[in-house]
């Protein structure tokens, strides 16, 4: 396949239905979906927790059969919820990058966060110096890559990525060659089997 690189950026709209057509996703009720043959599936979620001042992300990167690749967990400088999402999307693009896969479709949950990925944003934006921070990951010499958004329900290994980041210092990037325990059992809760 050429040097194509496609973004989720055509429409958006608060209706989650709108947004996921636009995004090329067809059925938000049907499930986590397998990447289509020669994808690596990444997911990816932020975390705030007001009342411990702590934020964090993390992901997972699944195969084609749905088998893990590597997860993450990441402890975050404290923000609130929308610039940990964004960070989150910017860590497993870059992670991404890092390890070779060159390939992606990356899922969020927050459909905030992958508008203001996909879009960009005007420098005075609040936002606009994690948003850029992502954005520059979205201009590497990628085969293909799709930033997209999931109903969290689906979202389940990357929720618990994230929340295991709490435990960290500030910057600690932990990586997972295995799933760590409290992401076994969501492996296969909500895989609809399908693909896209």
């Amino acid at each position: 396949m050429g040097n194509t690189k496609s973004t989720s950026s055509d429409t958006f709209s608060n209706s989650n239905s709108q947004f996921l057509a636009s995004a090329g996703v067809s059925d938000c009720t049907a499930g986590w979906r397998f990447p289509e043959k020669g994808w690596i599936k990444c997911n990816v979620d932020g975390s705030f927790l007001a009342e411990k001042r702590s934020t964090g992300c993390g992901g997972v990167y699944r195969d084609e059969q749905g088998n893990w690749l590597y997860g993450f967990s990441k402890k975050l400088v404290y923000s609130d919820l929308t610039t940990a999402e964004i960070e989150a999307i910017y860590t497993g693009l870059k992670v991404a990058w890092e390890r070779g896969y060159k390939k992606i479709i990356l899922e969020s949950d927050s459909t905030a966060a992958v508008d203001l990925v996909n879009k960009g944003v005007s420098s005075g934006h609040s936002l606009a110096e994690p948003v850029n921070q992502a954005r520059e990951y979205l201009n590497k010499d990628w085969k293909e890559i799709k930033i997209v958004y999931l109903p969290r329900d689906y979202n389940k290994v990357a929720d618990k990525l994230a929340a295991l980041s709490h435990e960290f210092q500030v910057g600690v990037l932990r990586e997972y060659v295995d799933p760590p325990q409290p992401c076994i059992y969501y492996l296969s809760d909500g895989v609809s089997g399908k693909r896209g």
